[in-house]
């Protein structure tokens, strides 16, 4: 089976490269979008500059006639690394799942940053000249 390679979008802080199986429907391919621009709006102010990678693949197993599909997200940011796997009964399910993993690695990094205690170098002199 040979595989499509989509376009870069630009988003505003996001380039996003998706690779699929061929004979995604346009319906599918809408409600990825859709996906993909809504954590982009989450999470627009959070990167300086990202680039995400989608491997996104049938894997050969049909329940109630819905294939599963294998979602590989890799997300280089100037944050971070971040990459999630999921498996869904449909295409959007299987990103849908791997954005929510990487989701939370983000809200997980943020919340480490904002709790570190800060270094000598962060206070003003002034301050440290007094104690």
């Amino acid at each position: 089976m040979r595989d499509e390679f989509s376009d870069v979008d630009e988003f505003p802080s996001i380039s996003l490269k998706i690779r699929h199986d061929a004979g995604m429907n346009s319906f599918t391919a809408n409600k990825l979008s859709s996906e993909f621009d809504s954590f982009n709006q989450r999470h627009a102010e959070t990167f300086g500059s990202a680039y995400m990678g989608v491997d996104l693949r049938k894997s050969g197993i049909k329940v109630r006639g819905v294939e599963q599909y294998e979602c590989r997200i890799n997300m280089v940011t100037d944050k971070g690394l971040f990459h999630a796997t999921s498996k869904g009964l449909g295409a959007v399910k299987a990103v849908h799942e791997a954005l929510k993993e990487i989701e939370l690695q983000v809200e997980k990094k943020k919340a480490k940053f904002e709790s570190r205690i800060p270094s000598r170098d962060d206070y003003p002199s002034s301050v440290l000249e007094e104690n």
